[in-house]
């Protein structure tokens, strides 16, 4: 029985990670394209600014811009979403 009980903060700190990871992904499939891709390639391909500015064919700096832009959508949205379930 000990076991059990040493294990389960185990298992809702996993429940809680899964649960952010699956509500951030939705938030990111949110994003209009634009910001979407520079989000997946930088932190879900793990390529520098620089890799994805080439590959996309745009200034370092506009990669840098949309990141941040896409960033400042990402908490807006996961706010609301926040404030919403409080409500409820």
């Amino acid at each position: 029985m000990e076991d059990t009980a040493a294990e389960s903060p185990d298992i809702v700190g996993q429940i809680d990670a899964s649960e952010l990871r699956r509500r951030a992904q939705e938030a990111v499939a949110r994003l209009p394209d634009l910001y979407r891709e520079v989000i997946v390639l930088r932190y879900y391909q793990g390529l520098k600014h620089r890799e994805v500015a080439e590959l996309l064919g745009v200034p370092i700096g506009t990669v840098q811009f949309r990141c941040h832009t896409a960033f400042d959508k990402l908490r807006a949205d996961l706010k609301k979403e926040i404030e919403d379930r409080e409500v409820d």
